[in-house]
C-alpha cells in the first residue's frame, strides 16, 4: 500500500480540508502491485475510536470504498494489503486522519443547474 485518499472534495473556504457529516466521500487505495496476496482491508474509526474492520477488492493498483461520517470529529482511516509488513513481519497499516464538521449534502435534482453540488460543511 502506498497511499490512501479521499477523492471526493471537501468543504470550501473556510471549512477546505474538512469533511461533513451526513455526506458520502470516496476514499482510493492505492497498492504497489497488481496482483494483491489477498483482498484490501480497511478501518474507519471515529472520533471515540469505534470501527469494524472490512475488505473490499483491489482494481488494478487501486481499490475504492466509501466514507460517510455520521459526527464531527477527528476521523481515522487505515488500508493495508495483506503483504504489508515490515522488516520485522508486523502489519503495517497506510493512515489517513481527517477532521469532520456538521454538513449536509445537496441534492442533485437535475432540474436547477447549481454551480457547486455535493456536501456543505458548516464552520
Amino acid at each position: 500500500m502506498t497511499d490512501l485518499k479521499i477523492t471526493t472534495p471537501s468543504g470550501y473556504g473556510s471549512v477546505a480540508d474538512r469533511y461533513g457529516t451526513g455526506c458520502e466521500y470516496d476514499v482510493e487505495a492505492t497498492i504497489n502491485n497488481t496482483t494483491p496476496k489477498g483482498n484490501v482491508q480497511y478501518f474507519i474509526a471515529d472520533p471515540d475510536g469505534i470501527g469494524s474492520p472490512k475488505t473490499t477488492k483491489a482494481v488494478g493498483t487501486k481499490a475504492t470504498f466509501t466514507f460517510t461520517p455520521d459526527k464531527p470529529g477527528t476521523w481515522t482511516i487505515k488500508a493495508r494489503q495483506a503483504d504489508n509488513v515490515n522488516s520485522s513481519k508486523q502489519i503495517t497499516w497506510v493512515t489517513k486522519t481527517v477532521q469532520v464538521g456538521q454538513g449536509f449534502e445537496i441534492p442533485d435534482t437535475g432540474s436547477v443547474k447549481l454551480p457547486f453540488s455535493g456536501c456543505v460543511v458548516l464552520p
